[in-house]
């Protein structure tokens, strides 16, 4: 659209438009995109519920309590597993993003920090949204890369606070409110890449 007219828009300058950049994807990573990676953090998650669910069933039968009455035990290891499981994930897919560093939008660094969101995303809402307010979430937290003061009386309240765990720092007394979003990621850079 040409603005030039209009006198609340500001003086447009002439682009070169002969320069394209191109997101297409090859058939592979388009292939891994919608049969792989959906699937992927359900997957890991099941393989890490399935032990204890055995071991429930093993010591309902061995000490004749009912199952109904080990659930909750269940609940709470399966829970303290999954944010194991999401903190090993994060150091092995993601590692630590630095500040300032840019990678091409369908790079593997993009597709591993698009899986360990989904996994962070769904052990999240399974298990560890209940433990928000608690020293267990600021271990949690600390676990992937933050540098909260779990011990000195910190208040973490949100979800969105382990968005980019490695860029967040909760000091002594410190509090994240309910609802609170700390996003530190780009996604729109020039030429195809994400920035940090």
């Amino acid at each position: 659209m040409d603005f030039t007219g209009c006198p609340l828009a500001s003086t447009l300058e002439k682009k070169d438009t002969t320069k394209v950049v191109t997101l297409a994807r090859s058939w592979y990573v388009t292939m891994w995109l919608i049969f792989v990676q959906p699937f992927l953090p359900y997957f890991l998650m099941g393989f890490m519920i399935f032990a204890p669910l055995k071991c429930l069933f093993y010591m309902s039968d061995t000490i004749q309590v009912q199952k109904h009455w080990l659930l909750p035990l269940y609940w709470v290891v399966t829970g303290l597993l999954g944010g194991i499981l999401c903190a090993m994930t994060k150091w092995i897919l993601v590692g630590i993003k630095k500040d300032g560093e840019s990678q091409l939008n369908w790079s593997k660094g993009i597709f591993s920090d698009t899986i360990w969101q989904a996994i962070r995303t769904l052990v999240g809402d399974c298990f560890m949204e209940m433990t928000s307010g608690s020293f267990l979430f600021g271990i949690w937290m600390n676990l992937m890369g933050s540098e909260v003061s779990w011990d000195e009386g910190t208040f973490i309240d949100s979800m969105g606070a382990v968005l980019n765990p490695e860029m967040v720092r909760v000091d002594k007394y410190g509090s994240i409110g309910r609802e609170a979003l700390l996003f530190g990621h780009i996604y729109e850079g020039e030429g195809g890449k994400s920035e940090v």
